[in-house]
């Protein structure tokens, strides 16, 4: 559990999993203006956590999701250009009233895949 932090400007590549990942119960964390860029994972991932931000990052040829949020409730997803990721470019499962907007999504295999979930 991570509480109140901020990642900026950093990039991550080629990683054997994810290349960003707040999890266990993390919030009110801050990811922008980072680039995810051919983890063998997803690029960003936020899994049991919540009130996160996730603004202007870079996510591309990730070999899963761009940006993929897994049991995560009430997080912002805002202005990240996410582009040729191998599954959806960005993917909700099982979370609520996250909000998503501004998104350029293009290029990959399901622009926005959203299941499982309700008031998003």
């Amino acid at each position: 559990m991570c509480t109140g932090n901020t990642l900026t400007a950093g990039a991550t590549h080629s990683n054997a999993s994810v290349g960003i990942i707040l999890s266990n119960n993390s919030s009110l964390n801050t990811i922008s203006s980072n680039t995810a860029v051919s983890n063998l994972g997803s690029g960003i991932t936020l899994s049991s956590s919540s009130r996160n931000s996730v603004i202007g990052n870079t996510s591309q040829f990730n070999s899963n999701v761009g940006i993929f949020l897994l049991t995560a409730s009430s997080n912002i997803v805002r202005n990240n250009f996410v582009s040729s990721d191998g599954q959806a470019g960005i993917k909700i499962q099982d979370g609520d009233t996250n909000a998503v907007a501004q998104n350029e999504v293009t290029a990959n295999d399901t622009g926005v895949h959203v299941m499982g979930l309700s008031r998003n």
